[in-house]
């Protein structure tokens, strides 16, 4: 009997020992685990801000242009409208450029058919209509849905398209006083009368 006691107090003390052991690799386990979460964490941090680092160097990157419009007041001009676009920011080039103007009376529009870069920024045009093609791919809908243009008031616009395939799109109103209003919003729609009624 004396040897079965002390067989079962090696076989519960080696148990213990198992016990204790199983409970240091646990919370090592547990430790690893969470050091692991950390670091994850950080890593998707990292990856977060390089992601975000990236995509402001590559909207700083793309090309920014600007357009202005002079109306001619030379009678019988065959080019009333012209003026001139310029790369104003950016580093890459701009591709697929298109001018688009609205009058009161009357709609221009051209393609470049040049690149503007920050080397070659500037290209002047003359403009005396727009094809039906391009008037059909009118990008600025503010324009027809506004108001009627007052006087020397005009609409113009230009696109175009950055080495990624990014489009881009400039536009603005000027006002009958020569100002222009940048951000037009789509201004108040025609008036709509009341109906007679008949009584």
């Amino acid at each position: 009997m004396d040897g079965l006691f002390w067989a079962t107090v090696g076989i519960a003390a080696g148990t213990f020992v198992l016990a204790i052991g199983t409970v240091i690799l646990a919370w090592s386990t547990r430790r690893g685990v969470l050091l692991q979460e950390r670091e994850l964490k950080v890593v998707e941090e990292q990856l977060r801000l390089a992601k975000e680092q990236f995509a402001a160097s590559q909207s700083a990157a793309r090309p920014q242009l600007e357009i202005d419009v002079a109306l001619e007041r030379v009678m019988n001009s065959p080019f009333p409208v012209s003026g001139h676009v310029r790369y104003i920011n950016g580093s890459e080039p701009a591709y697929d450029i298109e001018i688009w103007i609205k009058t009161r009376t009357q709609s221009f529009g051209a393609a470049v058919g040049t690149v503007l870069t920050p080397s070659a920024p500037t290209y002047a045009f003359a403009l005396s209509g727009i094809s039906d093609e391009m008037f059909k791919r009118w990008p600025f809908p503010d324009a027809h849905k506004a108001p009627v243009l007052q006087g020397d008031e005009l609409w113009a616009g230009v696109t175009w398209r950055s080495p990624d395939g990014t489009k881009g799109q400039r536009r603005y109103k000027r006002l009958e006083n020569g100002t222009r209003d940048e951000n037009p919003m789509v201004m108040d729609p025609f008036p709509v009368l009341p109906e007679a009624t008949t009584g």
